[in-house]
């Protein structure tokens, strides 16, 4: 006999007589429940399944194809036996190998109907791989994240950090993935560790900077530095310096330059950059149930709508406010300026740093995308009160509140418009207007003193029908005024935003309204008469806006446990809890008449348009 057949034999005796003594492992985790180990009911069972169970462990995915045969002649003659549970586990296994989901999911949620341990965790593993596969991540992290960390054969273990990283990318669950890569590293032999590393490097890919640089910093911490595996922590500090490479970010790359010896230090390959903490950044917490609210007063159209948000947003969070049978101190707002020519990535860092958990920003579309992005990056739920120009692809944690701003290239998203024939109507609305007579900025201006701002002798020449406006209060106010001057008056339509403007136009007027902003008598909310007789007036479109905003995210944060968090872990699980929350918020709201955003990413609203006299402010 050769010594490679002798230590093969050896191999074998081995993991027969570990199979024998202990039958499938299993471990209770933290159940009460005693889970039930698969050992057989009779010995013919028990030395017929050994060779086979030996064979498995032994094999590779593309070699456990070859045990079909022995695995379905088992289950047939030994049936009602508890190995043939084990037997079904394999070939669920080896259908998800095959990529044949419906089959190891069928056999899969068969396993877990029998008793608990380590055969029934086989199956939910399967199954949960397989919702991955489905393109379900959060269904399958439900059923997977219990098991990271369990005492599970180590075939089956490979395959649960696998699909458990897996389903946190596909949910842009970054840090929870981190955790997930960790225990993967933990659980991999020397042998394994190069191919294992590839696979890291290209989902690590995927992953946003930000996220890395925000996991990096939390592994270089004093009291987290030895909970993190060396390997992940040179696969994350290597990405980030190719990021810092391909960007030509001499920032981030004097950032990875200034940390990396704390955490990696030097290796074979050369310095391996870890630790991002000292360039400014800094490490995210959560303070207590608080929420960010970014003021953006860059631009005029940014501050008026900001001023107006804020006013809502404080209807909310004024002082002595306290939800119903709400015990525990009420959520704190914190506010952060965006400085004039400052870093709109820095204001969130800040506000994450003080530790708000979700927060309201975005006054145009524009802002609305860079904060969705960092959002995404940070893993972060942000409340928009414009729709972002482009949302992330796959976002989870961004959620629009407030509509879209119309756009110029785009009839059909303004509200206004969509009322008219474009053919006979003009159009007003902010930014730099198409040329033609039709179309008009709300930025016009006189070209003379006591001249109209805008051409509407010209509108009236082309006997334009209406106009529709979808500028602010301001803009609308002004547009009316040209049209009185001239005593030209066709049937105006005001956007949400306009809806506002002084009534003194002598023509026909439509004005947008939605949700509840207009209620009356019984199906006028409390809260909204209250504004109402305090302010003296209905609450403008934005500070509505601001209101619903405050609402949602208030009722998001309420039941979070009080006092600071910072460990990274902790940090990304209350993160989740609170995007979780805001998925299933249901609140009475003043511009929706949905109780809120029905297990989507957008608050769905109607406008219609009212004529003035049912308008009420």
């Amino acid at each position: 006999m050769s010594n490679n057949s002798a230590r093969m034999k050896v191999k074998l005796l081995v993991v027969a007589v570990l199979a024998t003594l202990y039958g499938v492992s299993s471990c209770a985790g933290s159940s009460t429940l005693r889970p039930t180990p698969s050992l057989a009911h009779s010995l013919e069972a028990q030395a017929s399944f050994q060779p086979i169970r030996a064979r498995w462990l032994l094999s590779t995915k593309r070699e456990r194809t070859a045990l079909l045969p022995s695995l379905r002649a088992f289950q047939a003659q030994y049936r009602g036996d508890p190995l043939a549970r084990v037997a079904s586990a394999y070939l669920a296994f080896v259908a998800l190998d095959r990529n044949e989901l419906d089959q190891a999911a069928a056999l899969a949620r068969e396993i877990r109907m029998g008793p608990i341990g380590n055969t029934r965790d086989l199956g939910t593993i399967v199954d949960g791989a397989s919702l991955a596969h489905a393109g379900q991540p959060e269904a399958a992290l439900q059923l997977l994240d219990p098991l990271v960390g369990k005492m599970i054969d180590s075939f089956a273990k490979d395959l649960l950090h696998e699909a458990a990283v897996n389903a946190a990318v596909d949910a842009h669950r970054w840090y929870q993935a981190v955790v997930y890569m960790n225990e993967w590293v933990r659980g991999t032999n020397e042998q394994e560790m190069a191919a294992l590393r590839d696979k890291l490097d290209k989902l690590l890919v995927q992953f946003p900077a930000g996220s890395l640089e925000t996991a990096l910093r939390a592994m270089g911490a004093v009291r987290q530095k030895d909970l993190w595996e060396r390997e992940l922590r040179q696969a994350l500090a290597m990405r980030l310096t190719a990021v810092a490479m391909e960007r030509s970010d001499p920032k981030l790359a004097r950032s990875v330059l200034n940390t990396s010896r704390r955490v990696v230090g030097l290796g074979e390959e050369g310095t391996l950059l870890a630790r991002l903490a000292t360039s400014g950044g800094r490490a995210p917490r959560i303070v207590g149930a608080t929420v960010g609210l970014m003021v953006d007063t860059d631009s005029q159209l940014r501050s008026g709508r900001s001023a107006q948000v804020v006013a809502g947003v404080l209807q909310v969070f004024h002082p002595g406010h306290r939800g119903p049978r709400q015990q525990s101190p009420s959520p704190i707002l914190i506010t952060q300026d965006v400085p004039p020519q400052g870093s709109l990535e820095n204001v969130l860092d800040d506000l994450a740093y003080k530790g708000a958990s979700v927060i309201i920003a975005g006054y145009d579309a524009k802002r609305a995308a860079q904060v969705a992005r960092y959002a995404e990056a940070q893993s972060i739920s942000v409340l928009l009160l414009v729709a972002p120009d482009q949302m992330p692809r796959g976002a989870r944690f961004t959620f629009v509140v407030g509509t879209e701003d119309p756009s110029w290239q785009s009839p059909v998203s303004s509200q206004a418009a969509s009322q008219v024939d474009l053919s006979r109507s003009v159009r007003v609305g902010s930014g730099k207007a198409p040329e033609g007579p039709l179309f008009a900025s709300c930025d016009s201006r006189p070209p003379r003193a006591a001249q109209p701002a805008f051409p509407v002798a010209a509108w009236r020449e082309a006997n334009v029908e209406a106009v529709a406006i979808d500028g602010s209060r301001d803009c609308a106010s002004r547009v009316l005024a040209d049209l009185d001057s001239l005593g030209f008056t066709p049937m105006v339509y005001l956007g949400l935003e306009a809806r506002e403007a002084k009534q003194s136009y002598r023509g026909q007027l439509r004005v947008g309204s939605c949700g509840l902003l207009d209620a009356e008598g019984a199906s006028e909310p409390d809260s909204l008469r209250q504004w109402r007789l305090m302010q003296g007036s209905r609450p403008t479109f934005f500070q509505a806006l601001g209101r619903d905003a405050a609402k949602i995210a208030y009722g998001a944060v309420a039941r979070l446990p009080r006092g600071t968090v910072s460990g990274l872990e902790q940090v990304m699980k209350r993160r989740v809890e609170v995007q979780q929350a805001l998925v299933r918020a249901e609140n009475v709201l003043w511009t929706s008449t949905n109780r809120g955003f029905d297990g989507e990413r957008r608050l769905r609203r109607q406008v219609q348009y009212e004529p003035v006299g049912k308008h009420r402010l």
